[in-house]
């Protein structure tokens, strides 16, 4: 019976692993609105934020991949019109037609894949800033 000895010498670990859904503290809600309004508005210095300002924090993959979710659900909440709040502070986007606004969800869609795929960050992030133009 070599297996149940191999068995009897062997440890056994049970691991469970939970997704957790990291709430976003105050400075990165923040960074959230900066880089929006950074898009949005001052589209040409776009790029040079991403450099200078969101890269310079050193968010982790899994920090920045949270803050592309709350992007997502921002531009959603703008698109189905569900809150009142985020169509008030973001009203430079709710302005926009529904068309733009689902092709700009569908390229934050793509970037937070992209971002899952272990890709460069500094690509991922200029590549989506052009997208968004």
């Amino acid at each position: 019976n070599i297996i149940d000895t191999i068995r009897s010498r062997c440890q056994i670990i049970n691991a469970y692993y939970e997704e957790e859904n990291e709430i976003l503290d105050a400075e990165k809600l923040e960074t959230v609105s900066d880089y929006i309004k950074n898009i949005e508005l001052d589209n040409k210095y776009a790029l040079l934020y991403n450099k200078n300002i969101f890269l310079e924090k050193k968010y982790t993959r899994e920090e920045t991949i949270n803050i592309f979710l709350e992007i997502f659900k921002i531009y959603n909440d703008i698109y189905t019109e569900n809150n009142e709040e985020i169509m008030n502070k973001y009203s430079y986007i709710s302005n926009q037609d529904k068309i733009k606004i689902a092709k700009k969800l569908k390229v934050i869609n793509n970037t937070i894949d992209k971002l899952s795929m272990n890709g460069n960050i500094n690509l991922i992030l200029d590549s989506f800033v052009i997208e968004m133009r």
